[in-house]
């Protein structure tokens, strides 16, 4: 279980194309080498698919970036 605060709105730019987002600071614990040591940000589309389309996360050796690539249907 996760939860999430909406920060904002943001038009984001991927590899795939340009999406309208919602923007969500989650609230988890994950424990080892990919403990969160600041702030984490998830990217979703806002519209009915709610489809992550960027994470950022500062872990203890830097920061953790993914991205989409590819969409499937």
């Amino acid at each position: 279980m996760v939860r999430a605060k909406v920060l904002r709105q943001e038009k984001k730019s991927t590899a795939v194309g340009v999406f309208d987002t919602l923007v969500l600071k989650p609230e988890f614990e994950i424990g080892g080498v990919f403990t969160p040591t600041g702030d984490n940000f998830i990217w979703v589309t806002n519209d009915d698919r709610k489809m992550i389309v960027r994470i950022e996360s500062k872990i203890k050796i830097g920061t953790l970036v993914v991205g989409v690539q590819n969409i499937k249907k």
